[in-house]
């Protein structure tokens, strides 16, 4: 018969299940903080309050030399505009693979109930009446 388990020991099952849900835990977290990072970031309140979020954008000017009518050099400012987050790093972490070791020691173990035998012997006969037909068939 198995020992009795103490208060304090616990099945196999219940580390690597706490282990496992800690790791899904974890990407869980990953993926919000960087959802939370991209509207942070990337948008913005509409000026007027109202409405859906604007992408933030990052606009610069500069100067653009082209060759114009008869062969002559035009130079021309040009203004441009981006989204934010197309030139901003995202923190995307991702958990790929998980190595878990750990140190058991078993302190008691517990048998499956061992199923029931056959009996020893014949089976038990029935007995089946039967009725001879006479005449012909």
């Amino acid at each position: 018969m198995a020992e009795p388990v103490s208060a304090t020991a616990r099945l196999i099952e219940d580390y690597l299940g706490s282990t496992l849900g800690s790791l899904v835990k974890a990407q869980g977290m990953l993926s919000s903080q960087l959802a939370e990072f991209i509207e942070r970031v990337g948008f913005e309140e509409p000026e007027d309050g109202e409405g859906p979020l604007r992408a933030r954008t990052f606009s610069f000017a500069f100067d653009r030399t082209e060759v114009g009518a008869g062969d002559e050099l035009v130079s021309r400012r040009v203004t441009a505009s981006l989204p934010l987050l197309s030139i901003v790093t995202l923190p995307a972490l991702a958990i790929d693979s998980a190595d878990i070791e750990m140190d058991l020691r078993i302190v008691a173990t517990e048998s499956p109930p061992e199923p029931p035998r056959p009996t020893r012997g014949r089976p038990a006969r029935r007995s089946v009446r039967c009725c001879r037909r006479s005449g012909p068939r």
